[in-house]
């Protein structure tokens, strides 16, 4: 026989008819052991005349049959109460003792059932279902680091998609779940572990294209979603994404050449928008330059390219701005350059006066006659041109002796061995 106590009722002499006590695994993946659900039936045969030892709190008072029934069901049904079974003086439930409060590890003790049968005027049959899940600091096992008795996680853990476009650009995207003890002292919630539990690096070459957190309804979990995806060129500082385009135009034989720059920069709730605008202005007038527009030339000069237009905007409700500039080139007594060099046929006039300059007479884009059979394909890379490797959530396992986890990239490798980038491609390598 044993003693059952639930939110201050016992039940002395309890007959258990069942008893069971299951593995409770990750819901994400079915790896880490998170806890041990206890799945309890009782019955025990009360007499009001013990009251005092059954439910202490109404002993000595004036109650007939039916109020000690409803007394004893409502406290028995009430859920995240303490729960204790001892027999022959030792405690079955494995709470740690150093944890305050009345709470298991998943939001409960649930209780599922309580049915009280009044056998005599005095007597009641009561049968009691109730479910609750707890840790187990066993000294003679070992447990995954964050599991430990102490931590408030009971396991973090996710899987990778790469998605790969037909130029071989990467989109890498984490989906995890990681869930929180509610025994813990700390008294945390799911949402204040975001950044120690679902922060994710964003790899060399990526930039972080979203990020999102949806609580379960119980508060115990979070399930996270981080999208990383890899771009040609990092939007410029302090920016957080750009777009922009860079135009060109040659008329009049290619005597006249104009430029055109454009950009649109986004940047975060805390950056100032005057620096956006001034690196939207620096970058526009960066790619000017670099495509012929000096602001002196040679002698006999100055040949100083015109600024024909240039137009600011500023959204007054999102930290954007929006800058576009277009130029008329100075060509000077230098060879036009620019759309207009790239030709197939060019005439160039003067005869022996080496002082009158070359003229572009015809412009035709240049373009490679059709090669013979079919049109080649480009290469598609499999896995694309970002150097990520897909992985899950890693454990360690000590029985596995032969396994390590490598700190690099978070992946199980062989002991003496780490995982590192050769020609694309993850391999192990000797340390």
């Amino acid at each position: 026989m044993s003693v059952f106590t639930y939110n201050g009722i016992t039940l002395p002499y309890a007959f258990h008819t069942q008893f069971r006590q299951e593995a409770v695994y990750d819901e994400q993946g079915q790896t880490d052991w998170t806890g041990t659900k206890f799945d309890i039936v009782v019955q025990a045969v009360i007499n009001s005349n013990y009251l005092s030892q059954i439910a202490p709190e109404i002993a000595g008072r004036d109650t007939n049959a039916a109020e000690i029934m409803d007394y004893i069901r409502a406290k028995m049904m009430r859920p995240r109460r303490a729960l204790s079974i001892k027999f022959n003086g030792v405690e079955l439930i494995p709470r740690p003792a150093n944890v305050p409060g009345t709470v298991d590890i998943d939001n409960g003790p649930k209780p599922q059932s309580c049915s009280v049968t009044m056998l005599a005027t005095t007597t009641f049959l009561v049968t009691f279902h109730v479910i609750a899940t707890y840790w187990e600091s066993n000294p003679f096992n070992s447990f995954p680091a964050q599991n430990k008795p102490g931590s408030p996680v009971r396991f973090n853990r996710w899987s990778e998609t790469l998605d790969v476009d037909n130029a071989g650009f990467q989109t890498r995207t984490r989906d995890g779940v990681y869930k929180i003890r509610t025994d813990m002292e700390e008294g945390l919630t799911a949402g204040e572990l975001i950044p120690s539990m679902a922060a994710v690096g964003v790899p060399d070459g990526f930039v972080r294209e979203s990020a999102s957190y949806v609580v379960d309804p119980s508060g115990t979990a979070i399930r996270y979603r981080v999208t990383d995806r890899e771009v040609f060129k990092y939007p410029p500082e302090p920016a957080m994404a750009a777009r922009g385009v860079y135009t060109e135009t040659c008329s009049r034989g290619g005597i006249i050449r104009h430029g055109a720059a454009h950009i649109q920069l986004k940047g975060k709730k805390t950056t100032p928008q005057q620096e956006l605008v001034h690196r939207a202005v620096s970058v526009v007038s960066s790619k000017l330059f670099m495509r012929g527009a000096e602001l002196r030339g040679p002698a006999p000069g100055p040949y100083i390219t015109f600024i024909e237009s240039a137009v600011l905007n500023v959204n007054m409700y999102e930290n954007e701005v929006d800058y576009s500039c277009r130029v008329l080139f100075n060509t000077g007594d230098t060879p036009i350059q620019g759309v207009a060099a790239f030709v197939d046929t060019v005439e160039r006039t003067g005869g022996s006066n080496p002082e009158k300059p070359p003229r572009q007479t015809v412009w035709t884009p240049r373009s490679d006659p059709p090669a013979p059979g079919p049109a080649p394909q480009p290469r598609f890379e499999v896995t694309g041109t970002g150097s990520v490797i897909l992985q899950a959530a890693a454990y360690y396992d000590p029985s596995l002796k032969t396994i390590r986890l490598d700190p690099g990239q978070n992946q199980l490798v062989a002991k003496g061995k780490r995982l590192l980038w050769v020609g694309g491609a993850g391999k192990n390598k000797e340390d």
